[in-house]
């Protein structure tokens, strides 16, 4: 089994891929899909570009409340992401997030 330490400074108002097969530094997958952390701040927003015939799943483990495209996701709440070709989250208060990229 793999591990990776993850530092919060390099997470911090950014998606850093944990996960994934498209990325050198993550641990690599069998599945066609990636998994990304972020620790987002109060009044901060992350992007996410989301490719054709794909989704996600954004997890707010801890903090927030945060905003997926204009809706609210409380603290330990999660959005199913089916339709944005582009993810918009912008943090309430501080969150710690989990994306997962899947294909549909």
């Amino acid at each position: 089994m793999e591990q990776k330490a993850v530092e919060k400074k390099d997470r911090t108002n950014r998606l850093l891929p944990l996960v994934s097969n498209n990325h050198s530094d993550a641990l690599k997958i069998v599945s066609d899909a990636g998994v990304y952390s972020c620790f987002l701040q109060a009044g901060r927003k992350v992007e996410y570009r989301i490719q054709s015939k794909r989704g996600g799943y954004l997890y707010v483990l801890e903090g927030g409340p945060v905003k997926v495209d204009g809706h609210r996701v409380p603290p330990l709440g999660a959005a199913k992401i089916t339709e944005e070709m582009k993810l918009n989250v912008d943090a309430e208060q501080d969150a710690e997030l989990l994306l997962v990229d899947v294909l549909l």
